[in-house]
């Protein structure tokens, strides 16, 4: 096979993506591979499919949804960022609540602990 073609177990190693993950991105067309033999079905990759992966590769680590990949990875405009950067900034303030309330019980459940257990102690001397 000549170089920058690729068997899709070579691409996935490239990649990172398992085969069962690349036929699948191949089935709801997230990515598809550049060539399909039609007689052996086989699929095969090139170098830009690689550059595609990597891209759906990042936008996969900054949280965007599959489906979104979909509808933006043509279209990546400063405006689909942003949008995405304050999804994950209200998501950030949404956790950081639920730390702060999960906080607040760990201390209240701690002062109880502390509570038994001093009296635990009282009750033993």
């Amino acid at each position: 096979m000549e170089s920058g073609i690729y068997r899709i177990g070579e691409f996935s190693k490239k990649t990172g993506f398992s085969v069962k993950t690349l036929r699948y991105y191949d089935e709801i067309g997230l990515l598809k591979p550049s060539i399909v033999d039609k007689f052996t079905n086989y699929r095969y990759y090139t170098d830009d499919d690689k550059e595609s992966a990597e891209v759906i590769k990042f936008l996969k680590s900054v949280d965007f949804s599959l489906e979104e990949i979909i509808n933006n990875k043509d279209n990546l405009s400063s405006d689909v960022l942003e949008a995405k950067q304050r999804s994950l900034m209200d998501k950030m303030e949404k956790l950081q609540l639920m730390y702060d309330e999960l906080e607040v019980v760990r201390k209240r459940i701690r002062g109880k602990v502390l509570k038994l257990e001093t009296r635990k102690r009282d009750e033993n001397e």
